[in-house]
């Protein structure tokens, strides 16, 4: 049904669209060869990070707050949960795809396989092991394991009980807290690779 639907594609678009976004912040100052720039600037590698990274989680975030919009102007989708809960949801997910991006865009040397990998990595198991599309409950065993490493699960938790139940913040304790787990993990990696690129 809808309400199920478009609530789901919010947490897909949050994971495109962002995580493309990221892919490109370090990979196209390597093939313009303004990174070295960075590399030899006395700027701490987290400042190059936030520096890249904030002014496109709050991009991300604006874009939450217009499709959350839309999905109840435009679509007619009821929400009956607390919206504080979700946006607190979303704005961890939104640094954390972001975050996505700014890995493989470190990791890569091109734009083009920055966003190939971003989107094989992070949009295909999104769509196909987040709950979006079949419970994660039914499952088999490696499907269950792929759904619980990848941050659009628990997102997807979030979004559709926000949406269809009344529910506070301690029912979703669990994945706000992987989310923010996630998250950290990713910006670590993140500051361990630009190290070595660095180095």
């Amino acid at each position: 049904s809808i309400n199920m639907i478009v609530p789901g594609l919010l947490v897909l678009i949050l994971m495109l669209f962002p995580a493309i976004l990221g892919a490109l912040l370090i990979v196209r100052e390597k093939e313009d060869g303004t990174i070295f720039n960075l590399y030899c600037s006395p700027i701490a590698r987290w400042e190059i990070l936030a520096g890249k990274a904030v002014p496109y989680i709050m991009v991300s975030f604006i874009d939450f707050l217009l499709i959350f919009a839309a999905s109840i102007l435009q679509f007619g989708v009821h929400f009956v949960g607390s919206f504080l809960v979700l946006a607190s949801a979303a704005l961890l997910y939104c640094t954390c795809t972001i975050g996505l991006g700014l890995l493989f865009s470190i990791l890569t040397r091109t734009q083009l396989a920055a966003m190939l990998l971003t989107f094989l990595l992070t949009v295909t198991p999104a769509f196909n092991y987040s709950g979006f599309t079949s419970p994660v409950a039914s499952m088999d065993e490696l499907g269950r394991l792929i759904a619980h490493a990848i941050p659009a699960t628990y997102f997807m938790d979030v979004v559709r009980g926000s949406y269809l139940k009344r529910l506070g913040f301690e029912y979703y304790a669990g994945d706000i807290i992987a989310l923010a787990i996630y998250t950290a993990a990713v910006y670590g990696l993140c500051l361990a690779m630009l190290k070595k690129r660095i180095g």
